[in-house]
């Protein structure tokens, strides 16, 4: 549980260094950033299937054990979207805003 969230938190690092401008050369190509989010995204996911098989194997599991498994997808969900707007988004501009001002 500790594992998957570093993996979410290195993801949303990953996202908010992304959108933090033009920070000289340093800086990661977009796409190489991309890449590793979706790498890191794969990993995540292959470790929510592998837990989900685990409880449907043991017969369920204890209702923490399955609200664990229910939040790392949910989760992924999220970071999947972000994922997917971010990579669709024109390079260089803004990204979307989904809450209020």
């Amino acid at each position: 549980m500790a594992e998957e969230g570093a993996r979410a938190s290195e993801f949303r690092d990953q996202q908010s260094g992304q959108q933090g401008g033009d920070q000289g050369p340093a800086q990661p190509q977009p796409l190489f950033q991309n890449m590793a989010q979706l790498k890191l995204l794969r990993a995540m996911q292959a470790e929510a299937l592998e837990r989900t098989r685990a409880l449907d194997e043991a017969a369920g599991g204890t209702p923490e054990e399955i609200s664990d498994v229910a939040r790392l997808q949910q989760e992924l969900s999220s970071l999947g979207r972000k994922l997917l707007e971010d990579i669709s988004r024109p390079q260089g501009s803004e990204p979307l805003r989904t809450e209020g001002p």
